[in-house]
């Protein structure tokens, strides 16, 4: 596990992130050019990551739900 601060995702291929930064463009920088982004989101975050996923991704995320 690497845990970093931003300068270092132009580099890598995954990146898991545990809680959604409170500026969306901070986000779509971390994962623009990653090959596989996991985003952990928990029911009170879910509607901002959807406003994440409408105003920039332009499509839809593949969601998995797990039981708390």
């Amino acid at each position: 596990m690497l845990v970093a601060d931003d300068s270092i995702f132009l580099s890598v291929d995954t990146v898991i992130s545990y809680t959604i930064p409170p500026i969306p463009e901070d986000y779509i920088h971390r994962v623009e050019r990653t090959g596989l982004s996991i985003l952990l989101v928990n029911k009170y975050e879910i509607l901002s990551y959807l406003e994440i996923e409408r105003q920039h991704i332009g499509k839809k995320a593949a969601l998995l739900w797990c039981p708390s």
